[in-house]
């Protein structure tokens, strides 16, 4: 597509599997990539399918069944299992974990 458009390089954002294919993307071609935006890139830092066992099929099944009592605890063992060990950002974890509780 950049190669018809004439555009020898260009700045990429990608969101989820955009994020995705742009990771992928920057690192086939990194000299066609000025700069990359990687927002919530599925499947770029951890496996798809570990992902969903620790927090979408929790989330889901949290949805299903509201007044499961220790829906808060799997939720944030999730997240934990998300940061993998790095230091917490309090501002973006409490945002996300009120997301994961209460959104739907």
């Amino acid at each position: 597509m950049l190669d018809g458009l004439g555009v020898p390089e260009t700045h990429l954002v990608g969101a989820s599997y955009g994020g995705f294919l742009s990771a992928g993307l920057a690192m086939d071609m990194p000299d066609r990539i000025r700069r990359l935006v990687l927002i919530d890139p599925a499947a770029t830092f951890h496996a798809i399918v570990p992902f969903y066992f620790h927090l979408f099929i929790p989330k889901f099944l949290s949805l299903l069944f509201p007044q499961v009592p220790f829906k808060r605890q799997v939720i944030r063992r999730g997240m934990n299992w998300l940061r993998n060990g790095l230091p917490a950002d309090p501002l973006w974890e409490d945002l996300f974990f009120a997301a994961m509780v209460h959104g739907a």
